[in-house]
């Protein structure tokens, strides 16, 4: 059997990954029985040792087709792989678990002139004002009694068809850097698609993209998200891109008993493939994935968050673009966990990356992913 070490198919590369010259050469690794007639895309192998074969083929910005072929045993086996070259260095601001921020612009309505009165909004707009943040935000549709009890403060129950309509221009007219997105119907009950049947995800991804068009309009929402815990079946999976999902945020992590963590429906010793890359495609269910690579809100203090974040810059397969998630509860100093330090921990991660001359980008724009 034709066995493909490095890459694997669906493997999204950059300049890092390849030799540089006139054009960019991948080295390619194949596992193979033994034979003197292997061949990668028609050039012709170096055994390294009895099973093991290399070539140096050229790359094309986009798509690439990488075929294998022992003609000792007449195998052949082929993957599918893509370039983004040089388009590295930027860098996206996610946001999980997110609706308080839309509670107070409906219940200030009649105060609030602009949505950025609100000032989980005007951080997030400070972010991109100072340092061209650009700004995802992924919603829960409601708000309910099992996350009340997080919060020291009363708010009333909220959901999304609540919200008003009355910013809607306002929201478009920001749409080049705030997006909105799906997460979850509510945060409560953990990982509540785990385990999901088709018709019960679809009905929320719906239930939530119609009012965030109805209240944000159509511009604002991508065909991008991360899934609540970024935990699901296949099912989960096929549901979000029948949806128009067409890449998805995760982890890619393992828990301490060895299971995957953040990683939808793939297995750990998978996700040690995948978090160490920042893009990855499943061709077959035709989805992108992506790795975020840092928590803001694990870090109470700033300077251990830059000084973790300076570490995982340093990683070139990683670090060519840097995804920056925190979720929107830790922000209130009522929350049971409350992060005092919330607002500067945000405001230096983004310093910080554009200081080191990265820019803020949304996926959709480096991918060439329609809305």
């Amino acid at each position: 059997m034709i066995n493909f070490i490095k890459p694997i198919d669906g493997d999204c590369l950059n300049i890092y990954d390849v030799a540089q010259g006139d054009n960019p050469l991948l080295r390619v690794i194949i596992e193979s029985e033994k034979g003197d007639g292997v061949f990668i895309n028609g050039i012709k192998c170096i055994k390294d040792n009895n099973s093991m074969y290399t070539a140096q083929m050229a790359l094309n910005d986009g798509v690439n087709f990488i075929t294998a072929e022992n003609t000792d045993t007449g195998e052949v086996a082929g993957i599918k792989v893509y370039y983004y070259g040089n388009r590295t260095g930027f860098y996206r601001l996610s946001i999980d678990d997110s609706i308080l921020f839309l509670l107070d612009i409906n219940e200030n309505k009649d105060v609030y002139q602009s949505v950025f009165e609100n000032p989980f909004l005007a951080l997030l707009k400070k972010a991109h004002d100072l340092y061209g943040a650009q700004v995802h935000i992924n919603l829960f549709y409601e708000y309910n009694n099992l996350a009340m009890r997080c919060f020291q403060k009363h708010r009333d129950y909220f959901n999304l068809s609540m919200m008003t309509d009355k910013f809607k221009n306002e929201f478009m007219h920001h749409s080049d850097w705030l997006h909105f997105s799906f997460h979850a119907r509510s945060e409560f009950p953990d990982k509540p698609y785990e385990n999901t049947l088709y018709n019960r995800i679809d009905s929320d991804i719906k239930l939530v993209r119609s009012e965030i068009e109805r209240f944000a309009g159509c511009s604002i929402s991508p065909p991008v998200t991360t899934l609540h815990w970024g935990a699901s079946n296949e099912t989960g999976v096929r549901a979000l891109r029948a949806n128009g999902y067409k890449l998805l945020n995760g982890e890619f992590d393992e828990s301490p008993d060895g299971k995957s963590f953040v990683s939808y429906h793939y297995p750990a010793e998978f996700t040690r493939h995948i978090r160490q890359r920042d893009f990855w495609k499943d061709n077959n269910l035709d989805i992108i994935f992506s790795k975020y690579d840092i928590v803001l809100n694990k870090f109470k203090q700033t300077d251990k968050m830059l000084t973790e974040l300076k570490k995982i810059k340093s990683n070139p397969h990683t670090g060519g673009f840097m995804e920056l998630l925190t979720h929107e509860q830790y922000y209130y100093d009522d929350y049971q966990s409350y992060i005092p330090e919330y607002s500067n921990i945000v405001l230096a991660a983004c310093k910080f990356l554009t200081e080191s001359g990265y820019r803020g980008m949304f996926f959709t724009d480096l991918w060439n992913l329609s809305h």
